[in-house]
């Protein structure tokens, strides 16, 4: 997954936790509620544990966008909504004005969490970001 900017990019820190929530894909531990994986690089995640990077967020600079690849990926809870789609049978993210940001077309679940306090993290114009840490907490569906 690719975070991109149209703003010059501004570097974060967590002052406190922040609510999050990423879509991820349903594994064969979900009955116990333990695993889920990162829908775009299939990576997994254990409820309630925290994941840090080992090195620091890298910016890549582009003539009219500024992009991250490597980092926690994920859209702020406030500002982002994941909804179902019914016409295409799919789930879609979008911004608090609605605006699209991104679709799941298979096996799309929630899962809500937190970038922890003390964490490196950068918000683009939509709400989603990338983070140095973070926590999934609950499977939502």
């Amino acid at each position: 997954m690719c975070w991109t900017t149209f703003e010059p990019p501004k570097r974060l820190i967590a002052e406190e936790d922040i609510p999050i929530f990423k879509v991820c894909v349903e594994s064969a531990k979900i009955t116990d509620g333990t695993v889920v994986y990162s829908y775009f690089e299939y990576y997994p995640y254990d409820i309630n544990k925290v994941y840090k990077l080992s090195d620091k967020i890298t910016l890549y600079k582009r003539p009219a966008t500024t992009n991250i690849y490597r980092g926690y990926h994920s859209y702020l809870e406030t500002e982002c909504k994941f909804e179902k789609y019914p016409i295409f049978d799919q789930w879609v993210v979008r911004d608090k004005n609605l605006q699209y940001i991104c679709s799941y077309k298979y096996f799309g679940i929630k899962v809500s969490g937190y970038i922890p306090k003390g964490s490196e993290y950068y918000v683009n114009e939509q709400g989603e970001c990338v983070s140095n840490s973070i926590c999934l907490t609950k499977i939502l569906k």
